[in-house]
């Protein structure tokens, strides 16, 4: 991956915060928990999570330019560059979250208000995810110019999104309801990300373009790789199942549902970042 890690820890940390966003605070606003009125301490939980990650994958993206102190000048072109575009909406999408997570926190503008900010950043968030995969299709890079770059962005997104909000619902006894359909919507996710890049990932996808013949040096390591990722979202699927089904049952003993949808988290998170390291190394040699 050599120099690309500050992307992937950028896109990976992007698409988590969106996902965690739109997966446990579209639920918490709109469950019985009351919005506003600094009551909700769930979502003033989801908003600093939400900014940590943005505050990191802001922080590590500047180990990936040259020139830090110019790095204003990249929204500099919000009419012909997706690179601005990106950043623009980053910024917007961060600047909501923190705006409904201080009025919810103080209570102002009651809960019409803080449901609608919450909306506000669910949908800048979908369109930053949207222009950071428009960003990597280019025709100077076949591989990554396919509709399989934003598909799986959006997945990533859904994947750790659903799974890490399923875990901290299923810590919450006041948000626990939520729980099983998170499961549910984790699992889905994980077989939509696990099949698309069985068949389409670029490089070592069944159905995938593959490289033309080159002379330089292919980098190594691509097959272990994509099996480890397949490996991991296939375990992180079958222990998310397993904490549906033995939360169903009516908890199998004390704690160990939790464990196993953490694990199951961890797994599915893990194939998310092998997913993007490997989407990196087909990318320009």
């Amino acid at each position: 991956m050599g120099g690309e890690w500050p992307l992937t820890a950028f896109t990976i940390l992007g698409q988590a915060a969106v996902g965690l966003l739109v997966s446990a605070g579209i639920p918490l606003c709109f469950s019985g928990e009351a919005a506003g009125g600094g009551s909700g301490g769930g979502r003033t939980a989801l908003v600093l999570a939400v900014l940590g990650l943005m505050a990191a994958a802001t922080v590590l993206s500047f180990f990936h330019l040259h020139h830090r102190a110019r790095a204003y000048l990249a929204l500099a072109n919000i009419g012909t560059s997706w690179l601005s575009r990106e950043i623009l909406l980053e910024l917007v999408f961060t600047g909501t979250t923190a705006l409904a997570g201080f009025c919810d926190w103080r209570g102002a503008g009651g809960p019409a208000l803080v449901r609608a900010l919450f909306l506000l950043s669910a949908a800048a968030g979908v369109l930053f995810l949207g222009a950071m995969s428009r960003l990597y299709m280019l025709p100077a890079v076949p591989a990554w110019r396919s509709s399989y770059t934003p598909a799986s962005f959006f997945l990533a997104a859904a994947v750790i999104g659903t799974s890490a909000a399923a875990v901290l619902f299923r810590l919450s006894p006041a948000a626990s309801a939520w729980t099983r359909p998170l499961l549910a919507a984790s699992i889905v996710s994980i077989a939509a990300s696990f099949g698309g890049a069985l068949l389409f990932a670029p490089g070592h996808g069944l159905f995938a373009a593959r490289s033309v013949p080159s002379l330089r040096p292919g980098k190594a390591g691509r097959a272990p790789l994509h099996a480890l990722r397949l490996a991991a979202l296939a375990a992180g699927s079958a222990l998310l199942a397993a904490g549906l089904v033995e939360r169903g049952a009516g908890r199998g003993g004390p704690g160990a549902p939790a464990a196993v949808i953490v694990g199951g988290f961890v797994l599915a998170a893990a194939g998310e970042v092998l997913g993007r390291v490997l989407f990196y190394r087909v990318g320009p040699q």
